[in-house]
């Protein structure tokens, strides 16, 4: 089956939607969630150029510093697109920085210090056959 990209989306969003289509044979209904997810990545666009257009901050009529109501919009479609990439099996190409280990690995390096030694360590660092008993 034949899916095409809405063609009001931005570049990007055009180019993940045939990334993920390109990569996986979608169902009907992955292909509705890709769909709604792009949707949320679109609108993470927008919000974000708007944000950069306008500022993060406006003053109201009553000299009050607030936030701009966009980025409420900017953080809930981000989460948006992240549930639906979630529920696809999608992955950030790199979810964390070189330098921070992730937790599988933080948890293996806690466990070797705790980790009692069987009795093939030996074996294995002294690097030698072993004894036949027959």
């Amino acid at each position: 089956m034949e899916y095409e990209p809405r063609k009001e989306w931005l570049e990007a969003v055009t180019e993940f939607y045939k990334s993920v289509l390109y990569e996986r044979e979608l169902s009907l209904d992955e292909a509705e969630i890709l769909t709604t997810t792009c949707d949320r990545l679109q609108r993470f666009h927008l919000a974000r150029l708007q944000i950069e257009k306008e500022g993060m901050t406006f003053t109201s009529k009553t000299d009050v510093i607030k936030t701009h109501p966009l980025l409420a919009v900017e953080r809930q479609a981000y989460t948006g697109f992240l549930s639906g990439c979630k529920l696809l099996d999608l992955s950030p190409e790199e979810k964390r920085p070189a330098h921070r280990p992730t937790r599988a690995q933080a948890d293996n390096y806690r466990s070797r210090g705790r980790r009692k030694p069987s009795p093939l360590d030996k074996f294995f660092r002294e690097k030698r056959e072993p004894e036949d008993e027959f």
